[in-house]
């Protein structure tokens, strides 16, 4: 009898290994996609994803999470070249806690000067990702 429930665990158990399944929530808490687009979407998703903007463009960053709880803070440093322009912080509110869009933008009075741009992008303060575009 201890033979057949061996065997019966084995063969219930080697094709669930073999699957890869996976239990839980779907992967780890975190950002998930950071994008540069043309506008933002009432929930901050983003609107018409681009890597180029003219001088006279207002530049939006769309950042996707999950997992994320109240207080945890997105992040965005937006950058000419090598030259931080600005820097801005956003602290989830229980409202946003969870998974969701965070949505960063930039504008300008004057022309944007031609060039390669980036958003450095973060969590809680520790560097995730970059977003590159630039200005024609």
């Amino acid at each position: 009898m201890k033979r057949l429930a061996v065997i019966v665990v084995l063969l219930v158990m080697f094709p669930m290994l073999a699957c890869n399944f996976s239990f839980g929530t779907g992967g780890e808490p975190g950002l998930r996609t950071a994008v540069a687009c043309r506008d933002l979407g009432d929930d901050y998703s983003p609107i018409g994803a681009t890597d180029v903007f003219a001088p006279e463009d207002d530049f939006y960053v769309s950042v996707e999470y999950s997992g994320l709880e109240e207080g945890q803070e997105i992040g965005a440093e937006w950058f000419l070249e090598d030259e931080s322009l600005y820097e801005v912080s956003l602290p989830l509110d229980a409202s946003q806690a969870g998974e969701g869009y965070a949505g960063f933008s930039l504008t300008n009075t004057e022309p944007w000067s031609a060039g390669n741009y980036h958003v450095d992008i973060s969590l809680d303060g520790e560097f995730d990702r970059t977003v590159e575009f630039r200005v024609e």
